[in-house]
């Protein structure tokens, strides 16, 4: 059985499919229908052009921003972001004091992508104390650090075990000893 050969749709000819259906108000399965492609092939192409469209007026804009001395720090979304942007990005967001949410809308990511970032360049661990602040999240003159209060806890925690076991053995057998027993048949 010989394999049908599909027709290549050029740039060109999809724009035109997209402004004709969207001119003529065309639901997706109806532009699906009449061209012979899917409804999500339909979807892909409405997206890329106006990607494309979008790309196209921003690279249009940059010359201008650039030369009234304005920065362009938000990048366009779908790259990685390289070490070395992450850490800048990071420095920022510490010095400036911004939040995830700011720094997620300035750069087109997402917030949890910024707490990645932040969780991976503290080494894993949760993110920083603010200055001044103890492990317990309470204002201390000396800040205890976390791994610090661990071990005095530990430390301190079989001497805790111990006196406690004591306490509860003492008050067992101490009040068997206190009571005693009657036996039958005398008073």
């Amino acid at each position: 059985m010989k394999r049908k050969s599909r027709k290549r749709i050029t740039r060109t000819e999809r724009a035109q499919i997209i402004a004709q259906a969207k001119a003529k108000g065309w639901t997706a399965e109806q532009v699906a229908k009449k061209f012979g492609v899917s409804k999500w092939t339909y979807y892909g192409w409405r997206k890329s052009r106006a990607g494309g469209a979008k790309k196209a007026a921003t690279k249009a804009a940059a010359p201008a921003k650039r030369a009234a001395g304005a920065k362009t720090a938000k990048r366009s979304t779908g790259g990685r972001v390289s070490r070395f942007n992450r850490a800048e990005i990071l420095a920022e967001m510490n010095s400036k004091g911004l939040t995830a949410d700011q720094i997620a809308k300035k750069y087109g990511v997402s917030r949890w992508t910024v707490y990645g970032w932040r969780k991976r360049k503290s080494g894993g661990t949760a993110r920083a104390a603010k200055p001044g602040r103890t492990a317990m999240g309470k204002t201390a003159g000396a800040s205890i650090s976390t791994a610090s209060l661990r071990n005095e806890i530990r430390a301190a925690l079989p001497e805790i075990l111990r006196q406690e076991i004591a306490r509860a053995i003492i008050e067992m057998v101490g009040t068997r000893t206190k009571t005693k027993r009657r036996r039958r048949g005398k008073k």
